[in-house]
């Protein structure tokens, strides 16, 4: 078949066969054939996928996973392309992050002029100004606080330049506190009579609620029953619920840890956890 061919259409052997092996389809399931072109295409199209996943991998671990990318500086994103420029290209960083190639090459040579560098040192003072409280202060307070030193503003400059940078105050909701007391039994008398002394452990133990704030929760309660000779906590319960099941959880948890419980004198404030009765199935 060759030597026709050759003779045919004026060609040596080797490409003949090269373009056999180039257009003759590649059978990849019962009903679909590509040919090798294709098939080529097709793997540069996952290597390219691939690596644009990685790029992307590391835009969330830089600029987290909700800000999208339209949202960052030209400056963080050049720098961010800039640092990536070991493992890829410019073309691939920029296609990956939907960025210009011209407007990267042009932030290089760009000198910032008088405005921005006005902007950028008014978005350091916001910064410093919002660190300095523990990042406890907001748009309003960080308004006052500079205009008080002598930097004139408005609140909404402020504001567009705490979101820009993602600065938001951190506010902790003041605990209202919901008396719920239940009905004190008649038998319950105060034993301890404000008596804190004890020769030994074992003999007098407390148990009380303490209320802790948490950045993800909120309001959370921990149990614990401490031993009034030796100062330690004994058993610990801790909830997002202030209930009576924690209260005895703390209890049943420090008596593990006592030989014996029958000469023990717990004491507690009589609080609604305290006083309500179990149900029990």
């Amino acid at each position: 078949m060759y030597p026709q061919l050759e003779r045919e259409y004026g060609v040596n052997r080797s490409t003949l066969i090269n373009w056999v092996k180039r257009f003759s389809p590649i059978k990849v399931s019962d009903d679909e054939t590509v040919t090798l072109k294709e098939h080529k295409a097709l793997q540069k199209e996952i290597q390219r996928l691939k690596i644009e996943n990685e790029i992307l991998k590391k835009r969330i671990a830089a600029f987290g996973r909700h800000c999208h990318i339209r949202k960052r500086a030209i400056t963080e994103i050049v720098a961010f392309i800039q640092n990536n420029l070991t493992n890829y290209s410019v073309s691939q960083l920029c296609s990956a992050l939907k960025f210009p190639r011209s407007t990267y090459y042009k932030a290089l040579v760009c000198v910032p002029s008088n405005k921005q560098k006005v902007y950028e040192e008014f978005s350091r003072k916001v910064k410093q100004t919002y660190d300095a409280p523990k990042r406890r202060y907001g748009a309003v307070k960080i308004c006052h606080a500079l205009n008080d030193n002598g930097t004139p503003l408005s609140v909404k400059r402020v504001q567009r330049h705490m979101a820009e940078q993602g600065l938001r105050s951190i506010i902790v909701k003041k605990y209202n506190h919901h008396a719920s007391h239940g009905s004190i039994p008649d038998d319950k008398k105060n034993i301890l009579g404000r008596d804190f002394s004890t020769e030994a452990i074992n003999q007098k133990l407390c148990t009380d609620i303490t209320y802790i704030h948490v950045q993800k929760e909120g309001w959370t309660y921990l149990a614990s029953v401490m031993d009034l000779c030796s100062q330690k906590i004994m058993g610990y319960a801790y909830g997002t619920s202030m209930t009576t099941e924690l209260a005895v959880k703390a209890v049943e948890n420090a008596c593990l840890n006592v030989s014996g419980t029958e000469e023990i004198v717990l004491h507690s404030d009589l609080g609604s956890q305290y006083t309500r009765h179990l149900k029990t199935a």
